[in-house]
């Protein structure tokens, strides 16, 4: 399987695609939407763990407290992601 982001759907134009939203209090775009992120897709990891254990060290050396630390891995993720794109 090929992994990409879910698919832009023209729902007049790909029948093949339509559901009873309605029975469920949705829109037919929350099919690829919403639904989609939520019951589709799955976390991954973004680092080996040597890795990850060298951002942790570096960072719990740097910080000055817990809320510090935390906020400075948040910020690496972030970072991660990036490099990823």
């Amino acid at each position: 399987m090929s992994w990409r982001s879910a698919p832009r759907v023209d729902f007049d134009h790909q029948p093949e695609y339509q559901w009873p939203a309605w029975l469920a209090d949705h829109s037919l775009e929350d099919l690829f939407g919403e639904l989609h992120d939520k019951f589709s897709t799955i976390p991954i990891f973004i680092q080996d763990p040597i890795a990850f254990h060298t951002d942790v060290a570096q960072l719990a050396g740097e910080a000055s407290s817990r809320d510090d630390f935390l906020a400075a891995l948040e910020e690496r993720k972030n970072q991660r992601l990036e490099e990823l794109r």
